[in-house]
């Protein structure tokens, strides 16, 4: 399995794994969303995990802003910095 550049990305596909998720979901975009839905930022403890409601635009702001792309070429961080403002 690939490894994220972010580490916290790397512990919530785990997570998914540990949840039994679906291969389908096993993926970037839900990684991400779900980083993002939960406010989690890379250095945070996962014991800050916020619950917060995040409209899409917040959603793509926050994954800009913590997750930017570092040579990542799966189509979905792509496709969220062409909709960024």
């Amino acid at each position: 399995m690939k490894e994220y550049p972010y580490r916290k990305m790397n512990e919530m596909r785990e997570i998914l794994e540990v949840l039994q998720m679906p291969s389908k979901l096993k993926n970037t975009r839900t990684i991400l969303t779900l980083l993002a839905v939960a406010r989690v930022k890379e250095k945070s403890k996962w014991s800050q995990v916020e619950e917060s409601y995040a409209r899409t635009h917040d959603m793509i702001v926050f994954m800009n802003e913590y997750y930017p792309n570092k040579g990542e070429t799966e189509s979905s961080l792509i496709v969220s910095r062409e909709f960024s403002l």
